[in-house]
């Protein structure tokens, strides 16, 4: 029988997980569905509502403190399906294989469908390349380029098992290469799981038709995209079917878990992970610790809206008992910020040589002796600059105006203002404004494929236009990528960049998909006659975290 309950915990750094804590539930009771998750959404396929073969497709939102917002119902697949795959490559989700129903003519189907993830949702489902065999409870998983189908059920073999591996490459727009069959499983298996971890494909559990399985094998992966020899694993405690399994990363390494599941047709509410890889440690090294170190941190560490400043701080310290002369101190201006003026600041008698505020531009603190074991810290800010307005007018401009605050699923109106400042018309006018990540289009212009749009046929001299449209959002949203075009080849970008804050959450990891890179700072400095330098690490803003994966992609 289905449920509609969404549980999380949080993965402990010993692997261990917290507490369960309920989440937005589904809109309907469900299983034999499938779940796949980008960084934004979770996504929910297909599968049986207790009564009849589902084509819905639900997504719902992560929330900044791990939590789901509410589902919404953003696509229908091309047909009813269960006992299917889906995976995620890039920007595209994929169906493979499953479950349709006598009705459908036949109780399987080798089709595999896709769609592209848009800024609103999905994109219309297309077909690609169908699998060599109709096939249902099978697994499937994905890395960057290639997806992977493995073992199953199909009708076509007369009710036995599968051991077939096919493997097929993903193509830029898209589509999928031939399907191609690669090494086979040692044993027929269906009702099984399987995941990728530390570069090899792990295939768990399950049942041949005759026995239900404790067995874990692996292949490692190689550069073509075929498998090397299985190879025996740890056994599972136990035989399981209808299992989950995902992978995380956690110290450079992956980690698996094993959901829940049925054993001896028994359900089971385990849950199970692999050893937990150590923590790193710095190697050891026959090199002498240098006598001066460095270290650079920005604040903030997240994603800068234009006009938003980061401060840069350059922590250093002598670690002998030695003096040092000609001590340097090199900073940089990274791309696309600017250097704040008045914000650079000395320490300790330093002299300071600022070579320019534009990118590329570098900040000097010198000192002529460095006192042994002494340390401090000097600092600079820079800020990303608002695009400037054009010294001679354009035949057309664009501007635009949104809320800066909202509560979570409030409706958000974007006005877009566009003006003709030629004295003849201009046609073919033809505004666009992509929906922000993390946004639902709700009305105004016409949506498609997550950019909005308004076409005008001619817009009189001196003359302005204003559209609207609306979205809603249950997290911080940055709209930024929108722009104005015509005939002759005109285009006109948008300056501003407008930044909605939903009840005080922060903006999206990747704000409006800028990254500032401070690459470090270099010290150089005379000791024992030699000239040495050393450079710090380097920052970025924003500055993203381990990120632990909820669904294997």
């Amino acid at each position: 029988k289905g449920v509609a309950t969404v549980r999380s915990a949080k993965i402990n750094n010993d692997g261990s997980l917290d507490t369960w804590v309920d989440q937005t539930p589904l809109l309907q009771t469900r299983y034999l569905h499938t779940v796949v998750a980008t960084d934004l959404h979770v996504y929910v396929l297909g599968g049986w509502n207790d009564s009849s073969r589902e084509a819905t497709v639900y997504r719902a939102g992560f929330l900044p403190n791990g939590g789901l917002g509410d589902w919404f119902l953003i696509s229908t697949l091309p047909k009813p399906i269960n006992l299917h795959q889906s995976v995620i490559v890039g920007d595209y989700i994929y169906v493979l294989g499953g479950y349709i129903g006598p009705s459908e003519g036949g109780v399987a189907t080798n089709e595999v469908y896709y769609s592209r993830i848009s800024g609103n949702g999905l994109t219309a489902w297309q077909p690609t390349t169908a699998l060599p065999a109709a096939i249902f409870r099978h697994s499937a998983v994905a890395t960057d380029d290639t997806i992977y189908v493995i073992g199953g059920y199909s009708p076509d073999t007369d009710g036995a098992p599968l051991n077939t591996v096919y493997a097929a490459s993903v193509n830029g727009d898209g589509t999928l290469g031939a399907w191609r069959q690669i090494r086979a499983l040692p044993e027929n298996r269906f009702y099984h799981q399987s995941v990728i971890h530390d570069g090899r494909l792990f295939v768990i559990g399950g049942e041949t038709g005759a026995n239900e399985l404790r067995s874990v094998i692996s292949a490692a992966i190689n550069g073509d995209g075929s498998l090397d020899a299985w190879r025996d694993e740890t056994p599972l405690p136990e035989a399981l079917v209808r299992f989950a399994a995902v992978s995380v990363r956690l110290f450079e390494s992956d980690l698996i878990y094993i959901l829940v599941g049925s054993h001896s047709e028994t359900l089971r509410n385990n849950v199970y992970h692999s050893d937990v890889p150590p923590e790193p440690t710095p190697t050891p090294t026959p090199t002498a610790t240098p006598p001066f170190v460095v270290q650079l941190k920005q604040n903030p560490n997240a994603w800068v809206a234009p006009g938003e400043r980061v401060t840069y701080e350059i922590a250093y310290a002598g670690n002998r008992s030695d003096d040092l002369s000609d001590l340097t101190i090199t900073g940089i201006v990274p791309d696309n910020v600017e250097l704040v003026p008045g914000s650079v600041t000395a320490a300790g008698g330093s002299a300071i040589d600022i070579s320019g505020t534009q990118p590329g531009s570098e900040i000097v603190w010198s000192w002529a002796d460095m006192p042994a074991n002494a340390s401090g810290s000097v600092s600079y800010q820079v800020r990303r600059p608002i695009a400037p307005t054009p010294p001679v007018p354009l035949a057309l401009s664009i501007s635009k105006e949104g809320p800066e605050t909202a509560t979570a699923n409030q409706e958000i109106t974007y006005t877009l203002t566009v003006t003709n400042n030629a004295p003849v018309a201009i046609t073919s006018v033809l505004i666009r404004d992509r929906v922000p990540a993390g946004a639902t289009y709700v009305r105004g212009g016409s949506e498609v494929d997550g950019v909005v749009r308004w076409p005008i046929a001619e817009l009189a001299p001196f003359s302005t236009t204003t559209v609207n449209f609306v979205v809603t959002a249950q997290s911080t949203i940055v709209n930024s990528d929108y722009d104005v075009t015509a005939d002759n080849g005109v285009q006109v970008k948008g300056r501003r960049t407008v930044v909605t804050t939903v009840d005080g959450t922060p903006p999206p990891a990747g704000g409006d998909g800028l990254v500032v890179v401070n690459p470090g700072v270099v010290a150089r400095w005379t000791f024992d006659n030699k000239a040495l330098s050393l450079a710090s690490n380097e920052v970025r803003n924003p500055e993203y975290g381990i990120y632990l994966p909820v669904i294997q992609r």
